[in-house]
């Protein structure tokens, strides 16, 4: 019993130096510059068997100090936690939760987290509601806090806000590009009205050029049976002339022997011209008919007509 009551005497005295020393006024750690008090708990005065809170107190405002927020934020989390149901220490727990809120805007400005602001803002809010009525300055001086911790939080909200209507505008612009894009693909796949009819077949050329060829060719074994007859006939008449006129026998003879030859040129070179033409025209002939020969019908024809193009 009496060391439970030497204890709680030790804590109340570390109490009340924080009070003195770093509370006495609370308007020290108030200020728009976010300072702290000169002076905080004392080492040495933590109860046996508990956490020192001087030493803790130094610590977060160290790391603070350089820089290191998470830590710090840690730091006074566990001493809130030590003084959050002592009822001797409502002007420490005032100026743990200004401190923070200074590390809250600290860690805010390296990582942008949108919770660092809220959580500040929550802090500021309960710090000036627990604030004695007589406190005025340091209430002025919360209330301006507040307000630019709202800015902040404000503006990265309609930043963000802003950020997210960006991001759905481009990804409904994408999907717009992927939907025509696969429309187009869809209408290159797809056979248009003029693909549906059933194309035309393919001309021969090659069956022209035989029926030309085997009518020139007819054309030519014409003019050699031609020859061949205009030779005999030059010939016969050579052969009358021998038989009727004693004194041209000699100029006849060589008629003869020219119409003969005539003629038998004529014939070789005819025959095969004739020959020749007549198996390519027919070639041709049959082959337009298989390519371009068809039955057609239609208004005002009666019964079917055979149609052949060349």
């Amino acid at each position: 019993m009496v060391e439970r009551r030497v204890g709680r005497g030790a804590r109340l005295v570390a109490v009340g130096l924080a009070v003195a020393l770093g509370a006495a006024p609370v308007s020290a750690v108030a200020g728009s510059s976010g300072g702290e008090p000169a002076a905080g708990p004392g080492p040495g005065d933590a109860e046996p068997g508990r956490e020192d809170i001087g030493e803790l107190w130094q610590q977060a405002q160290a790391r603070i100090d350089t820089a290191k927020y998470d830590e710090a934020i840690e730091g006074l989390d566990r001493l809130y936690e030590l003084i959050a149901l002592d009822p001797d220490a409502a002007a420490l727990r005032l100026r743990v939760q200004w401190a923070l809120h200074r590390a809250h805007l600290g860690a805010h400005g390296v990582d942008g987290e949108l919770e660092h602001l809220l959580v500040a803002r929550d802090l500021l809010e309960k710090y000036r509601e627990a604030l004695p009525p007589g406190e005025v300055d340091q209430r002025d001086e919360a209330s301006a806090a507040l307000e630019r911790v709202q800015g902040l939080i404000d503006e990265q909200e309609a930043r963000e806000a802003a950020e997210r209507e960006q991001a759905e505008r481009e990804r409904r612009e994408q999907e717009q590009r992927e939907r025509e894009q696969q429309e187009r693909a869809r209408e290159q796949q797809e056979p248009g009205p003029d693909e549906l009819r059933e194309p035309p077949p393919p001309r021969d050329t090659s069956r022209r050029g035989m029926v030309i060829a085997g009518a020139v060719g007819s054309g030519l074994g014409l003019v050699g049976m031609g020859v061949m007859a205009g030779g005999l006939g030059f010939a016969s008449r050579a052969i009358d002339t021998f038989k009727t006129q004693p004194d041209e026998r000699v100029a006849a003879r060589d008629d003869i022997r020219k119409g003969n030859a005539i003629a038998i040129a004529g014939a070789a070179a005819g025959g095969v011209l004739l020959v020749g033409g007549a198996v390519l025209l027919g070639l041709g002939l049959r082959r337009r008919a298989a390519t371009t020969g068809s039955l057609a019908a239609g208004p005002g024809q009666l019964g079917l007509s055979w149609r052949l193009r060349f």
